[in-house]
């Protein structure tokens, strides 16, 4: 009887040993665009790989000069982050590492300013454009996160991010993020 007893508790300790770090986080910027909510999970204990699921509301302006003419534009929508990402350190300060990409439906309008050249004269015609579509950013991620196995955590950093325009590097941006949540 005390070795049943034993091999079930070593085998529990085992499998409490093996527990996931779970936690959900509400993320300003960066991959998130302005805001978003995420949960993210390690695949063993509370360091290592893991992974971060979320839903994100993204909104943009600018102003746009490439090989085609001026165009002012704005762009919002919601997406949908996904990233691996791999935690080091020690304790409840970790260095944090990742890959990840973001899949949205975005509304975007813009104003082109289109010139046209005549005999004595450039007239500048402006152009509305505007729509939904499906669009896409990879991104990186370099970070601090401080995260107890159950409790608050916190995360600071930069995700290095890349917008695709027909399969071409259309930007790169650094983009900074906050978040603050809760792991259990």
């Amino acid at each position: 009887m005390k070795r049943v007893i034993s091999s079930i508790l070593i085998f529990t300790s085992a499998v409490l040993a093996q527990a996931q770090t779970k936690s959900v986080t509400l993320d300003l910027l960066g991959s998130s665009g302005i805001a978003g909510v995420s949960f993210d999970s390690r695949f063993k204990g509370n360091l290592g790989f893991g992974y971060n699921v979320g839903l994100s509301y993204a909104y943009g302006t600018g102003t746009a000069y490439g090989t085609g003419p001026l165009s002012s534009y704005s762009v919002n929508g919601i997406g949908i982050p996904l990233e691996i990402n791999y935690l080091f350190g020690q304790r409840n300060s970790h260095l944090v590492l990742g890959l990840g990409m973001t899949n949205g439906i975005y509304k975007y309008s813009a104003k082109s300013f289109i010139i046209e050249y005549g005999d004595d004269a450039t007239e500048i015609k402006p152009e509305d454009i505007s729509g939904t579509a499906w669009g896409y950013n990879l991104f990186g991620d370099i970070g601090y996160r401080f995260q107890k196995e159950k409790g608050f955590t916190f995360g600071a950093g930069i995700k290095p991010t890349f917008t695709f325009d027909n399969g071409n590097i259309n930007g790169c941006w650094l983009m900074p993020y906050l978040s603050f949540g809760i792991s259990f």
